[in-house]
């Protein structure tokens, strides 16, 4: 049974009264096991938002998050990422056999260009 938002002397009665595990949200030490939204525990929620009285916040990830976001798309504005460390990689002569106009071609040699497929768009 799930107590969310009721003082801890109500909180605690019920516990004691009935016979299944009461979980509570914002209603004190006096239950059987405790729920804090993932989103306020990280922090992922902006700081200024205006949280419930029993929210703690254990780490503020909404701004370790945003940090790391714009570090990505700077990083890929810039040509940072991916770095040749972080590319799959194969010699010319490999790149050369596997086509689309290479050896791989049905008889070995250049294979004439083809129509570019459209992508098919869903039957509405």
């Amino acid at each position: 049974m799930v107590l969310e938002c009721v003082p801890d002397g109500v909180a605690r009665m019920i516990t004691d009264s009935v016979s299944v595990p009461t979980i509570g949200i914002g209603a004190g030490r006096h239950v059987d096991g405790q729920v804090l939204v993932y989103h306020d525990l990280l922090g992922l929620a902006p700081a200024d938002r205006h949280a419930p009285k029993f929210v703690r916040r254990y780490a503020d990830l909404e701004a370790l998050s945003t940090a790391a976001v714009a570090r990505f798309v700077d990083d890929v504005h810039e040509g940072r990422f991916p770095s040749s460390a972080e590319t799959y990689h194969m010699t010319d002569q490999m790149t050369e056999a596997f086509g689309p106009h290479g050896a791989a071609s049905p008889e070995g040699g250049a294979a004439p260009p083809e129509e570019t497929a459209q992508p098919r768009l869903p039957a509405q």
